[in-house]
């Protein structure tokens, strides 16, 4: 289970949450109805004028030695990142993490480390070289964009139509 799971549930089940969007890769949830709405690449950012951006591709082992900064909320793919890291034997400078997605994007454009994050969350910022993408040359990293509900739901017809507009926006990104 990824973090985020686990307080979407209680608040699925007490419909204090309609419908819960997550970024994970376990698309089933036992008691709720859930669909993936896509695959997001994960890409591997930093500063413009990191070190590491001299290189066309990089290996894992080239993370060695530098500051990770992951947003907490999304651990499902950090667990991912850090088992990998975990897996090649590589010590990172040290480990940062923020609640915000736009925190860990500021730090990295201010060169304070990494990070690891979907494509989706930073695509205008590569787009504008704010930020740059670090192209892995092995790995492949991805991650689901899951609609959790809660599966004896009475789904209104607002909120349908809302499902439906959010799979026709997500198909189109």
């Amino acid at each position: 289970e990824t973090c985020s799971i686990v307080s979407l549930k209680d608040e699925l089940r007490s419909g204090i949450v309609d419908v819960a969007f997550l970024l994970a890769d376990q698309a089933a949830v036992k008691g709720f109805q859930t669909e993936v709405l896509r695959i997001e690449p994960l890409v591997l950012i930093s500063n413009p004028g990191h070190h590491l951006t001299t290189k066309n591709k990089i290996q894992i082992k080239d993370i060695n030695g530098e500051t990770i900064i992951l947003p907490k909320h999304d651990c499902g793919y950090k667990m991912v990142f850090e088992k990998m890291l975990a897996e090649q034997n590589i010590k990172t400078a040290s480990n940062m993490e923020f609640n915000s997605v736009e925190a860990v994007k500021q730090c990295v454009m201010k060169g304070i480390g990494i990070s690891i994050i979907p494509q989706l969350s930073v695509r205008n910022e590569i787009k504008t070289g704010k930020l740059a993408e670090l192209a892995l040359s092995d790995e492949i990293l991805e991650t689901c964009v899951l609609m959790i509900w809660h599966k004896n739901k009475w789904l209104s017809p607002s909120l349908t139509e809302f499902m439906n507009c959010t799979r026709k926006v997500i198909s189109l990104i």
